[in-house]
């Protein structure tokens, strides 16, 4: 086992320990949404050029979905500059931190500078099972060589849990956190 040595007084100890504490917390369990204004889940690594500020999910009195539902949020998103393609990355990780999936690379098209736009989202999580995951949003731009400028990260923007409501009781650390559609089988 290693240690972590901290180089800083009690006090830049304590505000560094809250502010992870409020990461884990801004979302809290069953929540539908949240303001980014003034948030700690912002990662401070993004370029800044374009900002998540609200996010929620419609038609939702909790952060409850069904194995296969479609979850759809929407979210605000301001622009400091134009981007002739800004893109979202949406990351899913189990409840552990342990990557699922992603969908890498959606385009949003081109925004102008110093605006406000609304995005409604909606995606196939492809058959999560039960459990309670949490989902990352990144907004970045691409160069013409595939380089990609992450201009805002929000870690976690929101928190969701996954009801099985197949016949069987999953077991997810066994079986894993996705659940593939049934196989055919023929007797020969």
């Amino acid at each position: 086992k290693g240690k972590i040595i901290f180089d800083g007084d009690v006090d830049e100890a304590i505000e560094l320990y809250m502010r992870k504490e409020n990461v884990r917390n801004e979302w809290t369990e069953g929540q539908t949404e949240c303001d980014y204004m003034d948030t700690s889940a912002r990662s401070p690594y993004g370029r800044g050029g374009a900002r998540i500020h609200y996010l929620r999910l419609p038609d939702k009195e909790a952060a409850l979905y069904d194995t296969g539902e479609t979850i759809r949020f929407q979210v605000l998103v301001h622009t400091h500059q134009a981007f002739s393609n800004l893109r979202l990355r949406i990351e899913v990780l189990c409840g552990d931190d342990v990557p699922v999936g992603a969908i890498p690379n959606m385009s949003l098209g081109e925004l102008e500078a110093n605006r406000d736009y609304e995005f409604d989202v909606a995606f196939d999580p492809i058959g999560l099972t039960a459990g309670h995951y949490r989902i990352d949003l990144v907004l970045f731009d691409m160069d013409e060589f595939g380089t990609v400028y992450d201009q805002d990260l929000i870690l976690p923007a929101f928190r969701i849990e996954v009801m099985e409501t197949a016949d069987i009781n999953w077991n997810a650390t066994n079986w894993g956190h996705i659940r593939f559609p049934d196989a055919r089988v023929d007797i020969l």
